[in-house]
């Protein structure tokens, strides 16, 4: 049964106070399959808060942002995100942001102003806010490895000079993490045991994490995008023993093998996914675990749709957590009907076609495809090699002046409309893949 001494945390009176942020508005709508597996029937979609975190250092009443989860004004975005999102509004999916972090900042008694430094778990569009809203005199610390190009400079870059030019910029190197905490590589940011960053690559190369104690034998680990549902982080051994399942939820339950499962429910997609290295990103799951089933670590990711609702939210604190029983409130909630991945299903007309691309990553230009007036399906065109995963029923594929090599056997080189397909190809450079509804080009 993991203890904080057993995880080698140490022993330390110094603490910080930690406020939840959640800028995502219930309207928020991701593809299920781009984040974890399997994905269970009508559970297609899922919606997810965004959450940023306020940390304030007791000792020294130093201010700090984990994350600023998604900018407001999205015509801010470099010229490859704005792609990527009017692309995911055609499909039906997209996060929406009423207030930013820096507006609910204010509206908390916080002036943006003060905040002395940014820590971005990663450099993904609902992580990193828009910077141009802090002063120079706010540091941002970022993680080893991550890409720090920047548009216009790298035209496909997805962040933007305004977001280092004119500040101090903090890059962490791999020789900083010289503590051990769990299974993960840590450094004492404050170095008085109050804040820990944790390395934690997979979804994104440089990703990172922390760990705050909020009381002097409690702790609140900020998991960012670590993972996407906590699913793929429970049940294990350990949490067994510490949280057993409530009978209420296991009466509701299909299967009742989960009191005994010591594995995740879920897991990282096998195929292209939100995940770049998604074997490092498996391993970093199984360290997350590990601290999740310590009775004194509440763990919060970005994304966890069982948390609203739950805890106290920004002006108010998450620290007396233990006290109120939100750990034994949220462990299992995931299994809860609405929770399982999802509480909305696409409407029967969107559900026709669903894709998951590599656009973080990799941009690629779309276009609505129409015949006369009307919108037949999206065509895609790349300058550079990109992965395309995508579940259409029914759909056409034309291979008119575009070549693409199929990595599926279901798929064939021909002209053509299938019933039903799922699976992934490679999208040559300068060609194209037209994805539609039942009609041959």
């Amino acid at each position: 049964m993991p203890s904080s001494l057993d995880l080698g945390i140490p022993s330390s009176q110094s603490i910080a106070t930690v406020k939840a942020i959640n800028v995502g508005g219930p309207s928020t709508l991701l593809p299920a399959a781009f984040f974890l597996e399997p994905v269970r029937p009508g559970y297609e979609t899922m919606t997810a808060p965004v959450y940023a975190f306020f940390i304030e250092h007791s000792a020294t009443g130093k201010r700090l942002m984990f994350d600023l989860g998604m900018r407001k004004d999205q015509e801010g975005f470099p010229p490859a995100i704005q792609q990527m999102l009017t692309t995911w509004r055609d499909l039906g999916f997209g996060i929406v942001v009423d207030k930013d972090v820096p507006e609910k900042l204010q509206e908390g008694g916080v002036d943006p102003a003060t905040i002395n430094a940014v820590i971005w778990s990663h450099s993904h569009l609902d992580h990193t806010g828009d910077m141009s809203k802090f002063p120079s005199t706010t540091e941002l610390v970022i993680g080893p490895g991550m890409d720090t190009r920047t548009f216009p400079t790298t035209p496909e870059s997805l962040l933007l000079e305004s977001d280092f030019v004119g500040r101090k910029v903090t890059q962490l190197s791999l020789d900083n993490f010289v503590l051990t905490i769990g299974d993960y590589d840590a450094l004492d940011y404050f170095s008085d045991g109050s804040l820990y960053i944790l390395n934690s690559p997979g979804h994104q190369s440089g990703h990172i994490t922390v760990l705050a104690r909020v009381t002097p034998t409690t702790f609140v680990l900020l998991g960012g995008d670590s993972c996407h549902h906590m699913g793929q982080i429970r049940p294990t051994a350990d949490l067994h023993n510490h949280f057993p399942c409530p009978g209420r939820i296991l009466e509701s339950l299909e299967d009742l093998s989960v009191s005994s499962r010591t594995t995740p429910l879920l897991s990282v997609p096998s195929g292209q996914s939100a995940y770049a290295d998604p074997k490092i990103a498996t391993e970093t799951i199984t360290k997350l675990g590990k601290l999740d089933a310590s009775p004194d670590i509440l763990v919060l990711i970005a994304h966890d749709c069982t948390v609203p609702g739950v805890i106290d939210e920004f002006p108010e604190s998450v620290n007396d957590w233990k006290a109120k029983g939100w750990k034994e409130k949220l462990t299992w909630a995931f299994l809860e009907k609405d929770n399982v991945v999802s509480t909305r299903v696409l409407t029967a007309e969107r559900s026709r076609l669903r894709i998951v691309t590599t656009l973080l990553i990799s941009p690629l230009m779309l276009d609505k495809v129409r015949k006369g007036n009307q919108i037949i399906g999206l065509g895609i065109r790349t300058l550079t090699p990109v992965s395309v995963t995508l579940s259409f029923q029914p759909f056409t594929i034309g291979r008119r002046d575009f070549t693409f090599f199929p990595s599926s056997s279901r798929l064939r080189w021909a002209k053509g409309v299938y019933n039903s397909f799922l699976g992934s190809f490679r999208v040559l450079p300068g060609s194209t893949i037209v994805l539609g509804r039942p009609y041959t080009i």
